[in-house]
């Protein structure tokens, strides 16, 4: 019986650690400074923005700054996973997702990325009991 509490004590951490591992592909895909253009949450319609509206996320390939109305309000690090179980938004795509981290926290609310052209998209929740929400930035040219 020790036995076999003790291989389930070994097996079960790693098989949760396989569910989100560290994405190689990772965080040059989402570098740069992006701005707010939509929000969508539950069945309330999206709200779109205005460009030069001050709502950014600055990437860079391991920190992020975010800003609202022109004010930064939270920096810190981040890292790109690959998921394997999302939540049940993505029913109908394909796994493994691409979530995000911020700072090391791993039991908030998972947030999955969506990168589209020159779109960038958030997406947490669970659209199928209207309990989803999503946010579009657009990628900002950058300046030389």
């Amino acid at each position: 019986m020790k036995r076999f509490i003790l291989v389930i004590c070994i097996i079960t951490p790693a098989f949760f650690s396989g569910s989100c591992k560290k994405s190689g592909h990772a965080s040059s895909v989402i570098q740069g400074d992006w701005e707010l253009r939509e929000t969508q949450a539950s069945i309330v319609p999206a709200t779109t923005f205005a460009a030069g509206n001050g709502n950014r996320l600055v990437f860079t390939a391991t920190t992020y700054q975010s800003y609202a109305s022109g004010l930064l309000k939270k920096s810190g690090e981040y890292v790109l996973v690959s998921d394997t179980t999302p939540e049940c938004y993505a029913v109908g795509q394909q796994a493994p997702l691409t979530r995000i981290v911020y700072d090391n926290d791993y039991s908030g609310n998972a947030v999955y990325i969506k990168l589209s052209g020159n779109k960038l998209s958030f997406l947490s929740g669970c659209f199928a009991v209207d309990g989803g929400s999503m946010q579009t930035y657009e990628k900002l040219a950058t300046q030389e």
